[in-house]
């Protein structure tokens, strides 16, 4: 069975001492909805156009979801994802939006 592939998202910059709290939560996400965890991505106040980061790392792992334990650990803009994957963010689920057109 091919199940949809996910990527988890943390923001290393939040909690620190909850990191290994925070994977598990992610890991618990994304097998509840039905998800395979391609990969966890680390982000912090360095990462660099984050959302795009995101995006990126979610298209060549060929994952339709991003998971994260909040909505904070994805920074700001975070809705701007939603023109690329689903958000799985605790028990809230964003759907992708349909195809944008972005010259309107």
């Amino acid at each position: 069975m091919n199940q949809r592939r996910a990527i988890g998202v943390l923001n290393t910059d939040l909690s620190p001492q909850h990191r290994r709290r925070d994977i598990e939560v992610i890991a618990a996400i994304a097998r509840d909805r039905g998800y395979e965890l391609a990969q966890l991505l680390t982000i912090n106040a360095d990462t660099y156009m984050p959302i795009t980061y995101i995006v990126h790392e979610a298209v060549i792992s060929g994952a339709v979801a991003v998971v994260a334990p909040g909505v904070v650990h994805l920074g700001e803009h975070a809705e701007a994802l939603t023109h690329a994957v689903t958000l799985e963010i605790g028990a809230d689920t964003v759907r992708r939006q349909p195809e944008w057109d972005g010259a309107r």
